[in-house]
């Protein structure tokens, strides 16, 4: 049987026989120091065939039982959970961690065909540009690490796939109404972290991001692929000129482009066609008793758990 290990705060496979117990399959009960998960999702490993291409296998399937063990000293962390939240639901989550941009949503739609998923999608926008504007983004985790709630869906599919015509046509409305101050003021106003002690100056301004969310990020002329792959090029015509934020590489595929090039997780997921969900990561551990990502494994799975149900997921006990 095919072990896990954990690695980068991500389930990798093994290849060879696993060490320790750190990482085993037990029936679903819960002993001391031990968390059983049953998989939402199968864990598939990336290979690479002769031609360079990625050749994913599955490890384990879906609905897999794991559990995990792990020594009892003081460790440190984010517990995080990533999931898909409907649209309409996106105002009360955010509610729950404190944020309510309801004025400044109502001011920006007042007069409009209002929704629950177009409030939902602009509330989302408002809290992306709350975080930018508020949060010290400076560490070398990157914008990411100030967001409590992270959208790890590109905001460009969820204008095309997840909202109809009429909400568009709202939205495109919406945005031609902002004022001049609205539309020149910059989406990053603070430089936010790029790794080590880099750091990266985003003069994008709102009307240039909400454009993009209405018609892709193409650039102007013929981008090179170096510029693209360093980070400061268009994301593309599939996605927003935020998803990811500049200085982090772009997401659409170029031949030679290394798997590594696709692990910056703001903005890279796909909401499908006629969707009207988003995927989010839960990134707040404080409001579940963990304080400063520091505490016991014990202490981890419980704030993990608590963040977990919190956010509607049916856990195993």
């Amino acid at each position: 049987m095919q072990a896990v290990r954990v690695a980068q705060g991500h389930l990798r496979t093994y290849d060879d026989v696993q060490p320790t117990d750190d990482l085993r399959f037990v029936p679903n009960t819960n002993v001391g120091n031990i968390i059983t998960v049953s998989l939402a999702a199968p864990i598939k490993r990336c290979d690479f065939n002769l031609a360079g291409n990625p050749v994913m296998t599955t490890v384990y399937a879906k609905g897999d039982v794991l559990a995990l063990t792990a020594g009892r000293d003081l460790v440190h962390g984010t517990a995080q959970a990533t999931l898909d939240v409907p649209l309409a639901e996106l105002p009360d989550r955010l509610g729950m961690l404190g944020f309510d941009p309801s004025d400044r949503v109502g001011t920006w739609l007042r007069g409009r065909h209002q929704t629950a998923n177009l409030i939902g999608f602009v509330t989302l926008i408002q809290y992306m540009l709350w975080v930018f504007a508020h949060q010290n983004l400076t560490s070398g985790d990157g914008p990411k690490a100030g967001f409590a709630l992270l959208p790890r869906t590109n905001l460009r599919s969820v204008y095309m796939n997840a909202l109809t015509e009429v909400e568009r046509s709202a939205f495109d409305a919406m945005v031609n109404a902002l004022s001049d101050g609205d539309k020149d003021s910059r989406v990053c106003p603070r430089p936010y972290g790029l790794g080590g002690r880099q750091t990266y100056d985003n003069q994008l301004s709102l009307f240039w991001w909400l454009r993009s969310i209405q018609a892709g990020d193409p650039g102007q002329g013929n981008e090179t692929l170096a510029l693209h792959m360093s980070g400061d090029g268009p994301r593309g015509i599939a996605y927003d000129a935020m998803s990811p934020p500049r200085g982090y590489p772009a997401h659409e595929g170029f031949p030679g482009r290394p798997a590594e090039w696709f692990t910056y997780s703001m903005g890279q997921k796909t909401t499908p066609y006629k969707a009207s969900h988003v995927v989010v990561e839960y990134r707040q551990t404080d409001l579940f008793g963990l304080k400063n990502g520091m505490g016991t494994y014990e202490q981890f799975v419980t704030a993990a758990m608590a963040a977990a149900e919190s956010a509607g997921l049916d856990m195993p006990h």
